[in-house]
């Protein structure tokens, strides 16, 4: 007999005295907690023996299991379990080599034995044998076995032996007494989601320049999300979409990086494709060197540097990154090649100028009032909008009026005329124009609070969402230029019930 006794075999229990004349009271076989175990895995646990004594305590000397495939083509469990052991307690008290058909009492019935075990079971209380497997790789995998508990020998407080099988789900053959577990083939679990990450940044302004390179700015950020794979996952490549509303890639971008977990993975113009559209798609080349642990989420982060600005026509254009969750854009690998690869996620477009305004909203409060119309209670809403103006690459002048900012007033989600509701603005922390009302200095940041009331006729679910802002490049009364408010959501009040 070779099975090997593990070394957290517990001296004291060999020491323990026994009493009473022991008998068998209970033998069960149940399934493991996750009845999926993989090729390749260790220490995988494949079913569990439950063992009670009755009227005294016993010491298990010997156990034989039997393991036997139930689906799929016949395979023998030499040729997929490397070994098997069993624990108590989380210790393994005992393994057998299980890879050679020498190692099996009958190669027929898959039976192994495991003896000089020296478990000792207490009187009524219960023994939970857990049976694992170290189980081989590319042999057996998505088929269905049987563990079925064939034989146990244990002695009582006088030494007598008793061998028992057929007692409980002890037997000799197969049956429904038998554990049911399956092995998976190697990284059928394993997978990667693509999804949103909610510190994605919001829709703005990016500030590039007529005569440099920009700064590196983020202009997407989204995850990869291993979430039910049983296997660490390895990331070779991962590819973005890049796309420019004006012009080509190649005229926009200088520059690309991403970086995924902490690690940066630099980008070259050979990892472009389609750079003279204005549809790219980056190739980020990650070598293998990045590692998802199995099961985690991590963050992606999509870093772009702009090209000098030079043509004016590309004024404005915008930029924004995709991701799509396919075996395309995602080379892996966890047991084996990923090829569940699923998901998307969807970037803000961003701005790109040399000269303009940038739009930071701080906060959006509301509030409702009732007062007396023609001897009736009226519902009147206020929405105070406060925001930041930033003035970057020249200075810039506007009126210190409410028509300079484009708002919709929304009733049950449709916009109505701009007479149901007056407004008001205040600019503080800008300087006085000689012309125009305001002037804020490159660099320079002013405050806006603006102001929407309801009419007296307004009722209904209501909203206010401002849309732009205007303002002038000259010292004047025309606000000729505008800024988007970007993204609508982040510049749309909570909803108000009016009666």
């Amino acid at each position: 007999d070779d099975t090997t006794t593990g070394d957290d075999t517990s001296d004291d229990d060999s020491s323990m005295t026994l009493s009473g004349e022991a008998d068998l009271d209970e033998f069960t076989v149940d399934s493991a907690d996750d009845d999926t175990v993989q090729e390749g895995a260790d220490d995988a646990a494949i079913g569990v023996f439950t063992i009670v004594f009755k009227n005294g305590d016993a010491k298990i000397d010997r156990i034989d299991i039997g393991l036997k495939q139930t689906s799929g083509s016949e395979a023998d469990p030499w040729d997929a379990f490397d070994s098997v052991s069993l624990w108590v307690d989380g210790d393994m008290i005992a393994e057998k080599n299980a890879d050679s058909r020498r190692e099996y009492l009958d190669e027929d019935d898959g039976s192994l034995r495991f003896s000089g075990l020296d478990i000792v079971g207490m009187e009524d209380e219960e023994v939970e044998i857990t049976v694992a497997a170290n189980l081989q790789k590319g042999n057996n995998g998505d088929n269905d076995w049987e563990l079925r508990a064939g034989s146990m020998r244990y002695f009582d407080a006088d030494g007598v032996a008793t061998t028992e099988d057929d007692y409980g789900d002890l037997k000799d053959t197969y049956d429904d007494t038998s554990a049911d577990f399956t092995i998976q083939e190697a990284g059928a679990d394993d997978q990667i989601i693509v999804k949103s990450n909610s510190s994605d940044p919001d829709a703005t302004t990016l500030e590039v320049k007529d005569d440099a390179k920009s700064d590196w700015y983020t202009v997407f950020v989204f995850d990869l999300d291993t979430k039910d794979s049983s296997n660490d996952i390895d990331l070779n490549h991962v590819k973005v979409n890049v796309g420019v509303s004006t012009g080509t890639y190649a005229t926009v971008v200088d520059d690309a990086e991403l970086i995924i977990d902490g690690t940066t993975i630099d980008s070259n113009s050979s990892d472009v494709t389609n750079g003279g559209t204005t549809n790219a798609t980056i190739d980020f080349d990650a070598d293998g060197d990045i590692t998802i642990d199995a099961g985690d989420r991590v963050k992606a982060e999509l870093r772009l540097r702009f090209k000098a600005m030079s043509n004016s026509a590309l004024e404005g254009v915008t930029v924004r990154g995709t991701m799509t969750g396919n075996t395309t854009n995602v080379d892996a690998e966890g047991a084996d090649d990923v090829t569940d690869v699923t998901g998307s996620a969807n970037g803000e477009y961003h701005t790109l100028l040399t000269e303009g305004l940038d739009l930071d909203i701080n906060s959006i409060d509301s509030s409702v009032t009732t007062k007396t119309v023609s001897s009736s209670d009226v519902d009147v809403a206020t929405y105070v909008f406060k925001f930041d103006v930033t003035a970057f690459g020249e200075d810039f002048f506007m009126d210190e009026a409410a028509n300079i900012i484009d708002y919709d007033l929304l009733v049950d989600g449709v916009a109505v005329a701009s007479a149901s509701s007056s407004a008001t603005l205040d600019i503080s922390g800008a300087e006085d124009g000689t012309t125009a009302d305001k002037l804020i200095q490159d660099g320079e940041t002013a405050t806006f609070t603006f102001t929407v009331k309801t009419a007296d006729d307004v009722s209904g679910s209501v909203k206010v969402r401002i849309n732009s802002v205007s303002y002038s490049a000259a010292d004047d009364n025309t606000e000729e230029l505008s800024i988007s408010a970007n993204p609508a959501d982040d510049w749309t009040s909570d909803s108000e019930l009016l009666n």
